[in-house]
């Protein structure tokens, strides 16, 4: 919140759908099975349809189990990552932002 000058909105529901979604996909990936394109998901076409403006990207970062990984620091490999993709300098005031872990 504090790295972005207008106050930040969190989309709680979305990012519910989003860890449910991400629970479905990971095993496919891992085992390299079909990922669906949005229209063959419900879930994923229903988020298309209703944020038209989504944007969005993956972060591959390798969880250890430790508690530190969302710890916020800048000697966080995973804040670094979140902070060097710049989505906090969006200057809309009406942007809402999600995450999904």
């Amino acid at each position: 919140d504090e790295w972005r000058d207008l106050p930040t909105k969190w989309n709680y529901a979305i990012c519910k759908t989003l860890r449910e979604i991400l629970q479905r996909l990971e095993p496919l990936c891992q085992t390299g099975g079909h990922l669906p394109i949005i229209n063959e998901d419900p879930q994923i076409y229903t988020i298309n349809q209703i944020y038209t403006k989504m944007y969005g990207f993956p972060l591959n970062i390798k969880d250890n189990g430790s508690d530190n990984l969302m710890k916020e620091s800048d000697k966080n490999n995973a804040v670094m990552m979140v902070k060097n993709t710049k989505v906090h300098e969006n200057d809309d005031p009406n942007a809402e932002f999600a995450r999904a872990v």
